[in-house]
């Protein structure tokens, strides 16, 4: 509980910074873009990727903040006040917000042609747009499972104390976009096909054979953190948060068999005092080069295919997006959780707190 409530403190710190730097440094409409995104790792590569590239090219100032949770987000819209104007987020969370009118819709106007001519529809959304794929699953710890050796390679396996003992480290329920049910049935023999819609009952009274041998992380950074620290052997995990960590050393291992694939996107608050400037960084974070450095830095798959071109082959095997990883993955079924993410929360924590 102590924990649940530092980790809520710092977001409340945090959007209150945001706003502080926002009242000294300029006025709406001036030339700043509140953005809003994950932390760690992630908005490590953003900001190298994008938006220091952006504030070069522009002038147009980025202030950063962290924890851009729907419950928050339209907080903010329905002050009237938004103190950010864009948000990196999952598409759920996005569903939902589109829904209760939270939105500006995307003006493409300042995309180049090519590059809305290249973007899949699905990319291109109406009060979205593409900025990431990612795939998020199994991690091992290669301390201890060494090459050449017995591995885990599925979710059946991550079950498997026996043959695969140590600790496991999963998200706690309230941690609601992971694939915590979904690799409890893939553990249970649900052939991913099938996985939707997700049978809860199941998927907890599976997830609670495993509670005993899991430390729970309530940070995403800590996914990897427990796996080079020894405090668990394998996690849940994005794979590109373990790339970074594999680049740097780290004896780790991404087990691409039943990672869940999709995709995030950016969206404008509606009111946002610097609307005009989030359009003109979409579009700026939606070119080939843009994507190619996220790519290089951040191990995400592009959402412009016409930033392949620019990715070398070592790149593109780190990403979700490359041929023989795509194949062992699964869709996330967003509708699905766009509905039933609550329902999710209430019913772990129910069993398992």
């Amino acid at each position: 509980m102590i924990r649940k409530l530092s980790f809520a403190a710092a977001g409340i710190l945090c959007l209150a910074m945001l706003a502080a730097s926002r009242a000294e440094d300029a006025k709406p409409g001036s030339g700043t873009l509140a953005v809003v995104s994950w932390g760690g790792s992630y908005q490590e590569a953003q900001r190298k990727a994008y938006f220091q590239p952006f504030e070069k090219e522009t002038g147009i100032r980025v202030v950063e903040g962290t924890g851009p949770q729907i419950e928050k987000t339209r907080a903010q819209v329905q002050s009237g006040h938004p103190e950010f104007d864009i948000a990196s987020t999952n598409q759920a969370f996005n569903l939902i917000g589109i829904e209760q009118g939270l939105w500006l819709p995307i003006d493409y106007r300042y995309f180049a042609p090519a590059d809305l001519q290249a973007m899949p529809e699905v990319m291109r959304q109406k009060y979205a747009v593409g900025t990431i794929s990612y795939a998020e699953g199994l991690a091992i710890s290669q301390a201890a499972f060494a090459a050449g050796g017995a591995q885990p390679n599925s979710w059946a396996d991550a079950w498997d104390v026996k043959k695969f003992p140590g600790k496991r480290a999963l998200p706690w329920c309230d941690i609601a976009t992971y694939p915590l049910p979904e690799a409890a049935l893939l553990a249970d023999g649900v052939p991913a096909e099938k996985l939707y819609p997700l049978d809860i009952p199941r998927a907890i009274a599976k997830l609670k054979q495993l509670a005993p041998d899991v430390v729970w992380w309530h940070d995403i950074n800590q996914a990897g953190q427990m796996l080079t620290s020894g405090e668990a052997v394998m996690s849940m995990a994005p794979s590109n948060r373990i790339q970074t960590l594999i680049d740097a050393g780290a004896p780790l291992k991404i087990v691409w068999n039943q990672n869940r694939y999709t995709f995030d996107v950016w969206y404008v608050l509606k009111g946002a005092p610097d609307a005009d400037n989030a359009m003109r960084f979409i579009a700026f974070a939606s070119r080939p080069e843009s994507q190619a450095r996220m790519a290089k830095l951040g191990g995400y798959g592009p959402t412009n295919p016409r930033a392949l071109a620019l990715i070398d082959d070592a790149t593109a095997r780190k990403l979700p997006t490359y041929a023989d990883n795509f194949k062992l993955e699964f869709q996330k079924n967003e509708e699905w959780w766009k509905n039933n993410r609550q329902k999710w929360v209430e019913a772990c924590t129910a069993a398992l707190y």
